[in-house]
């Protein structure tokens, strides 16, 4: 196989979604490696290529693996589909290595959050739900955590690493005036109680003249914060 950069290793990385998750932990440090120098192909889901194959109608197993032949490494990111948890010791078997990114517990999903009944054992597909997950996890060659909680989860064999989320260093170069506006950039939607926790802090510093601006939709009868979040030009 052709490889270049400095590294003699291929390395695949396929993010699960192109957002939050998928985009910090798996397609901007992809780019970043590729910026270093290592030989990475980074397919995002919409160009979902490479990993693939035939199920057994009988058996429901995973069949006829396909996957680039000069991967090296492969990275998924919270592997919910049966298929390609199965996938996951096959490629093992064929001398690639597997790495499983989690940044979430599925078994303790917030119920008044969509994806609870989409990932949960007992009312999820049998095809797509957080055993696979925690199956896939078992059987990689490596998994990345973005808490020490995470780790003891998934990764109970030892074979685990804690990588904290962070934003990219550029962030930090972009101009900005400093004011004294807050602002919640988070999804109510799938996350309905994460600013419940806030609600108190974020009173006390609307009293002491600080600006707050919630983003999206307007949920204040849902939100801990005392209805003062406020729609700032229709922001999603």
């Amino acid at each position: 196989a052709e490889r270049r950069g400095l590294y003699a290793v291929i390395v695949y990385v396929y993010p699960a979604d192109p957002y939050g998750c998928g985009a910090y932990r798996m397609s901007f440090p992809a780019v970043a490696s590729l910026a270093a120098g290592a030989d990475v192909r980074l397919i995002q889901p919409s160009d979902r290529v490479g990993i693939g194959g035939d199920v057994d109608t009988r058996t429901g197993r995973l069949v006829n693996l396909q996957y680039p032949p000069d991967a090296d490494v492969v990275v998924f990111q919270r592997v919910a589909m049966t298929t390609l948890a199965q996938a996951v010791p096959m490629l093992r078997e064929r001398g690639v290595a597997v790495v499983v990114d989690m940044d979430d517990d599925l078994t303790k999903i917030d119920p008044n959050n969509p994806a609870f009944w989409g990932f949960h054992a007992k009312t999820g597909s049998p095809l797509h739900n957080s055993r696979n997950a925690l199956q896939a996890c078992l059987d990689a060659t490596l998994v990345t955590v973005s808490t020490p909680a995470l780790l003891k989860v998934y990764a109970p064999h030892g074979r685990g690493l804690v990588l904290e989320n962070r934003v990219p260093a550029a962030y930090l170069d972009i101009a900005h005036v400093d004011s004294a506006a807050v602002g919640w950039a988070g999804s109510i939607h799938s996350h309905p109680d994460d600013l419940r926790p806030f609600g108190p802090a974020i009173q006390r510093l609307v009293r002491a003249g600080v600006e707050y601006w919630g983003a999206g939709p307007d949920y204040r009868a849902q939100r801990g914060d005392g209805g003062l979040a406020r729609e700032r030009g229709g922001a999603q």
